[in-house]
């Protein structure tokens, strides 16, 4: 049998499963026209069903091979069915095994890594859902006769370290079989071993698949998100599309323009795809839709600025448009900005939130599925964070409100509130002028070097963040939105927007209040822009 440079291989389960497994076919065909693949067909069928005669009908039409494979742990262990697709038979330099949520977005076959010389390459997870606490990792290793290596690896979106452990929804091999013993023989040890901490349907994918291509000896190369791109946490990149995007579940599908626009287009082109999609609920939507004519992800806003400086206000304005969905403080923005590092919650809660939303399963009705999602925090914790915000959502605007000082710190005092950023994240300096701030003798003071702190995070913000005035906000507001929504969209602006001048009430400010804040802040405040009243 001649060898071939590469070939594909992927596994298509009877039933709900069917649509991923055909689109994947689709993409393959699309990008890799002549390249050998394979579609493995878990066995035996009055376990697993069969898939059905029109999803074999596409696999046919896209000239995919399709072969039976045994499952080492049966039903119980669905997961196991990818060592099974390591044994076909397939005379290949390099074996692709892919799982059948995946589409092909690009021209795959031009990037290095599948000529690479390691025997195994793999993207690290996207999180780590087998465990972070060591004496677990060294309990796993022990089980399958394997120390724990040296080196440490972290996950690509919540950038937790820890022992290398992969998402195996792409692996490319030079030794599909040998790989395929050494995961099962570990597959098989983990299940034996109690004490160990699986979620259901974990233990015989992920962690046995670490364990094995560290006991097995073989070299590995890590992919990027070029080829296993997380599309159910972060909205695809504009610039430069994933060529392998990893959708997990069809709503991420509904979500996203692109991915739309490519199911749809392989629903219009192929009719064996469109019966097949057509006979799942969840996917016949899509056979009566459109390639979407934007083709660029839907946008999201996030919102904040200096506490109390006008988020709530920004808000309730994005919320009188027919395609704006905005959200104040959900608690999950905040926890993941005071208690990670790498804030990777953020993006995970924008695009849960659409799903949400697209599912009904909200208060919320925009016109489109493509609406804007504006989600605010108004303690600042997201100011002062912005750093760090700005390395998980690269693209995504940032609002940041602030208001006369004045007024701010009249609130602060009146409500007996002092803001505070979660400093256990901020560098060694900012934390230091924190101590210092707290450590000063005279209370003005200390609140008006709580405001000016605040305003340094403004002055210093990232790149693609628009800074907006509460006083606008309230006397011109759609001069105001013009500027936050600048190349966004959030559908039909109201006939009329709320015009009103700001409130003063300064009574909780004295003599004192009024001196450090003009001191310390109104040089800052000018600065940034603000028409400062004293």
């Amino acid at each position: 049998m001649a060898t071939t440079p590469l070939a594909f291989t992927f596994v298509c389960h009877a039933g709900p499963l069917e649509p991923q497994a055909v689109l994947l076919a689709a993409s393959l065909r699309r990008y890799a026209p002549h390249v050998p693949a394979v579609v493995a067909v878990p066995q035996p069928e009055r376990t697993w069903g069969a898939p059905a005669e029109h999803t074999l009908a596409a696999f046919a039409r896209f000239g995919i091979e399709v072969a039976p494979v045994e499952v080492p742990f049966g039903r119980e262990r669905p997961l196991t069915n990818k060592i099974g697709a390591l044994r076909i038979p397939v005379s290949a330099d390099h074996l692709v095994l892919l799982d059948s949520d995946i589409l092909v977005l690009g021209p795959l076959l031009d990037h290095p890594l599948l000529r690479s010389a390691a025997d195994v390459v793999a993207k690290p997870a996207d999180f780590q859902t087998y465990t972070r606490d060591p004496a677990d990792w060294e309990r796993t290793y022990a089980a399958c006769e394997a120390r724990v290596p040296p080196h440490r690896v972290a996950s690509t979106v919540s950038g937790h370290l820890g022992p290398p452990f992969f998402n195996s929804g792409m692996v490319i091999t030079r030794r599909p079989r040998e790989l395929a013993d050494v995961w099962e023989r570990c597959a098989h040890a983990l299940a034996a071993t109690e004490g160990l901490p699986f979620a259901p349907h974990r233990w015989d994918d992920q962690p046995a698949f670490a364990v094995a291509v560290h006991k097995g000896g073989f070299t590995v190369e890590h992919a990027t998100e070029q080829l296993n791109y997380p599309a159910h946490v972060r909205a695809l990149p504009e610039a430069t599309p994933p060529l392998l995007c990893h959708y997990h579940r069809p709503r991420v599908i509904r979500i996203d323009p692109v991915l739309r626009g490519v199911v749809a287009d392989y629903a219009a082109r192929y009719p064996e795809v469109a019966r097949v999609l057509w006979a799942h609920p969840e996917w016949a939507p899509f056979v009566t839709g459109t390639p979407d004519a934007r083709r660029a992800p839907a946008p999201d806003l996030l919102i904040s600025g200096i506490p109390d400086g006008g988020a709530h206000t920004l808000c309730d304005l994005l919320n009188r448009y027919d395609d704006g969905v905005a959200l104040v403080d959900p608690p999950e923005v905040e926890g993941s900005l005071r208690e990670h590092q790498q804030p990777w919650g953020v993006p995970v809660f924008l695009r849960e939130t659409r799903t949400a939303v697209a599912d009904g399963r909200t208060d919320f009705r925009p016109a489109s599925p493509d609406f804007l999602l504006a989600v605010a925090n108004s303690d600042g914790a997201l100011l002062a964070r912005a750093d760090a915000v700005r390395a998980v959502l690269p693209r995504t605007r940032i609002a940041l409100c602030v208001r006369d000082p004045y007024d701010t710190l009249a609130d602060w005092k009146r409500a007996d509130d002092r803001p505070t950023p979660a400093t256990s994240w901020l560098p060694e300096a900012e934390r230091a002028a924190w101590q210092r701030i707290d450590a000063g003798p005279d209370p003005a003071e200390r609140l008006a070097l709580r405001w000016a702190w605040w305003a340094r995070q403004l002055l210093d913000r990232p790149d693609n963040t628009v800074l907006v005035t509460h006083e606008q906000l309230l006397t011109d507001p759609r001069a105001a939105l013009a500027s936050v929504l600048e190349g966004l969209d959030a559908g039909r602006a109201p006939a009329d927007l709320p015009r009103s001048g700001p409130v003063r009430d300064r009574g909780a400010l004295d003599a004192r209040d009024r001196r450090a804040i003009a001191d310390i802040c109104v040089p800052l405040a000018h600065k940034l822009g603000i028409v400062v009243h004293p």
